[in-house]
């Protein structure tokens, strides 16, 4: 069984808010990839926003992850939402690793 340290109220706010930065940088680099061609947009849900325009597609963007964010700081209490803040914070701040290689070698090749 995986056993979780404790983690603060200040770790689990820290990590939403990371959740939140990186997600404000994910929308950035997608609307820079969808715009330049290089790329269309794999998740379903946010390509049927992005045909309204990059506007909305940002709009709904940022109001998904904030609501979850939300959820995550109400239920912050249980070890479940303690563990989906970090992963989540974890798995957007790779995802904008992702991203930003892609943009420097698109840049520089």
């Amino acid at each position: 069984m995986l056993v979780l340290p404790k983690m603060s109220e200040q770790n689990v706010a820290s990590s939403l808010r990371l959740l939140f930065l990186f997600n404000l940088i994910d929308a950035f680099l997608t609307v820079l990839w969808i715009n330049s061609g290089i790329a269309t947009e794999a998740n379903p849900l946010m390509a049927a926003a992005m045909s309204y325009g990059m506007s909305f597609f940002v709009l709904i963007k940022i109001a998904m992850v904030s609501l979850a964010i939300a959820i995550l700081w109400n239920t912050r209490e249980k070890k479940l939402s303690r563990f989906a803040s970090i992963a989540s914070a974890t798995a957007m701040g790779l995802l904008v690793i992702y991203h930003s290689v892609g943009v420097f070698e698109a840049a520089f090749s």
